[in-house]
């Protein structure tokens, strides 16, 4: 869930509060459970960035992070989020969220 924490002529930050995913692969599904920030910007090229502290089956917390990106349409977030910041070998989470059906939000 994303809660506006402030608003500026530069960009919005919003806290991204109660992630709670089922992850599902190859193997039994993964629990991921965590917080973080979300900024987007209101340049004439409007940009995301995303971080976020995970956990996986209530192991240790990891930080990831997305690079700024051009964002997408609000409130859809699309981003790339790596836990050691696009290293070669690094994990890699792909967030291609929107709002489930019948938000009510206003925009950004």
């Amino acid at each position: 869930m994303l809660h506006r924490n402030r608003s500026g002529p530069l960009f919005t930050e919003y806290e991204v509060r109660d992630v709670l995913w089922v992850a599902t692969a190859e193997g039994p599904p993964v629990e991921v459970q965590g917080t973080g920030r979300y900024r987007r910007g209101h340049d004439a090229m409007p940009f995301d960035e995303l971080e976020l502290d995970l956990t996986f089956d209530r192991g240790p917390r990891l930080h990831f992070a997305s690079s700024r990106h051009d964002a997408a349409p609000f409130p859809r977030i699309d981003a790339r989020l790596w836990l050691h910041g696009e290293a070669c070998d690094d994990s890699l989470l792909v967030i291609d969220a929107a709002p489930a059906s019948g938000w009510s939000g206003g925009g950004d």
